[in-house]
This record gives structure tokens, sequence and C-alpha cells, in this order.
């Protein structure tokens, strides 16, 4: 693969495949980081990658869909949906990767 090269000389790696991290919004990272650290009291570090059903967090996210929808402000739902998102995606690569049971 070519590598990219910069004014000064420079060179790395090109980019495509490997994701666009310095795309993703930073205030989205920043709410669900917060949600995270609410998680982390409540449940310790890391407890979803101990496994649990798919579909628990689909029904989380789904409620916190539907509470953002309703313009419930008790939480920020919208954090919250892209957390249990996120658990979803990452506990689906480690099903995948024979980390966690199918179940």
């Amino acid at each position: 693969m070519p590598k990219e090269k910069f004014k000064t000389g420079a060179v790395r790696d090109r980019r495509k495949g490997k994701g666009r991290f310095d795309l993703i919004p930073i205030f989205a990272e920043q709410a669900e980081a917060k949600v995270w650290e609410e998680g982390s009291y409540t449940y310790g570090d890391r407890n979803f990658e101990k496994g649990m059903p798919i579909m628990r967090m689909v029904d989380s996210l789904k409620r916190h869909i539907n509470q953002l929808v309703a313009r419930q402000t008790d939480a920020d739902h919208a954090a919250h949906a892209r957390c249990n998102t996120s658990m979803i995606i990452q506990t689906l690569a480690m099903i995948e990767l024979g980390l966690l049971p199918k179940e």
C-alpha cells in the first residue's frame, strides 16, 4: 500500500480501511463517556463484557430511544442509546472472536 507523504518529508501508512477516529463527534464521545463512568460506579468497569444476552441491550437501547423521542429529560437518553449500541457492537465482536459464547 502506498504511503502518505507530508510536505515536511515525513511518511505514514495510508488510513484507508482503518477507520477515521478523528471524525467521531467529540461531544457525542464525551456524553457517552459520562454514561460509561456512571455505569462503572453502579456495575463495575466493563461489566457487560462478562456477557449478557444481546436482546437485553437492545431492550435498553430501544427504551432510551423512546425516552429521547418522548423528550424525557431525566437522563441523557441519546448518550445512553449510544452506550447500548457500543455494548452491542463490542459484544457481537467478542462473540465473533470466540471470547464470549453465542448465548
